[in-house]
C-alpha cells in the first residue's frame, strides 16, 4: 500500500521506526555501564516509593502551565528542539549533581520541558492547540510506551496502535469535556484519568531515567547526558504520533493503520527482538528500498 505523495511513506517509515523500536535502555545502559533494572536496584527505597508520586505532581504540573499556555497561533511553526535538549541537559546535571535531594524540584522542571517541547513538535505537525482533543494527545504521548506486542497466532503487530486504543475513550471523554469547559482545579478531575494512564506507562520510564542518573560516581555528567537521551527519545516519539496523525487527517485512519501495519510488518522480519540498533538492521536488509 502507498500514499498519493512518496514523501509521506517515507514520513510514516519513519514514525514505525521510531515508535516501535527505541534505543533509550540500550543507550542508556552503555551510557551507565550497567542493566538498568540493576541501576533501578540500587535506587533508594524512599526514591522507589515515592516515583508515581513525583511523576504524578510533575505531569498536572506540566499539563496545566505548559501545555495550556503553548501559542496555538504558530501552526507548522519549527519546534525548537535543541533549545529543550539543552534545558533539560542543564536540569539534569543539577540534578545529578545534588543526588536524589533535589529530585522533587527537577522532575517537574524538566517533564514541564519535555511536555512543551511535545506541544511544539504537534504544532509543527499541524495540530491546532486551542482545541482540546489535540492537547490531550499531547499529554498522551508520554504514555505511549514502547513494548512490542504480539497477537495470540504469534503474528507480531505495533504496539503503538495498541496503546493508542487504550488511550482513545478516555482521551475522547477529557477532550469533549475541556471543548466546553476552562480547564481548572474543577475540571481537573476529567483529565484525571487520562493521567493516570499516562502515569501508569511514563512513570516506570522516568524511574529508569532517574535510576540512570542517580548511578554513584558519575553525578553530573551522567545526569545531563541521561536527560539528552531522554529527551531525544521523547522527541522521537512525538515526532512519530503527530506524523501518524497529520497522514490521518490526509488519508484517513483506516488506510494509515493499514500502511503503518503492513511497514512494521516488514521491518519486524529484519530487526532482532529486543534489538535497539533498528537504522542498522534496516540497512543491512535494505527494508527502505523494498518499500
Amino acid at each position: 500500500m502507498t500514499f498519493d505523495v512518496p514523501q509521506d511513506m517515507e514520513d510514516l517509515l519513519t514514525a514505525v521506526m521510531a515508535l516501535e523500536f527505541p534505543s533509550f535502555i540500550a543507550k542508556t545502559q552503555k551510557s551507565i555501564g550497567m542493566p538498568i533494572e540493576m541501576a533501578i536496584e540500587r535506587l533508594p527505597k524512599k526514591i522507589r516509593n515515592q516515583m508515581n508520586k513525583y511523576t504524578e505532581a510533575a505531569l498536572q504540573q506540566a499539563f496545566r502551565v505548559v501545555l495550556m499556555t503553548v501559542d496555538e497561533g504558530k501552526i507548522l511553526q519549527t519546534a525548537r528542539n535543541k533549545t529543550h535538549k539543552g534545558l533539560v541537559v542543564a536540569t539534569g546535571a543539577v540534578g545529578g549533581f545534588f543526588g536524589g535531594t533535589t529530585l522533587a524540584l527537577e522532575l517537574p522542571l524538566s517533564t514541564g520541558i519535555m511536555m512543551r517541547s511535545v506541544a511544539e513538535i504537534a504544532r509543527e505537525e499541524g495540530e491546532d492547540l486551542s482545541q482540546a482533543e489535540p492537547c490531550m494527545a499531547c499529554l498522551s504521548v508520554l504514555g505511549l510506551g514502547t513494548a512490542r506486542y504480539a497477537s495470540d497466532s504469534g503474528v507480531h503487530t505495533s504496539g503503538y496502535f495498541h496503546m493508542r486504543h487504550l488511550f482513545a475513550a478516555e482521551v475522547r471523554k477529557a477532550a469533549e469535556y475541556l471543548a466546553s469547559n476552562a480547564f481548572t482545579e474543577e475540571t481537573a478531575p476529567f483529565v484525571a484519568r487520562v493521567l493516570n494512564k499516562v502515569v501508569e506507562r511514563f512513570g516506570i520510564q522516568l524511574t529508569e531515567k532517574v535510576a540512570a542518573q542517580l548511578v554513584p560516581l558519575v553525578g553530573a555528567v551522567s545526569g545531563s547526558t541521561i536527560n539528552y537521551m531522554f529527551m531525544s527519545h521523547l522527541q522521537r516519539m512525538a515526532r512519530g504520533h503527530f506524523t501518524v496523525r497529520r497522514l490521518e487527517r490526509r488519508y484517513g485512519s483506516e488506510r494509515v493503520q493499514r500502511a503503518y501495519e503492513d511497514i512494521y510488518q516488514r521491518v519486524a522480519k529484519t530487526v532482532p527482538e529486543g534489538s535497539h540498533e533498528i537504522e542498522r538492521a534496516l540497512e543491512e536488509a535494505s527494508v527502505t528500498r523494498e518499500l
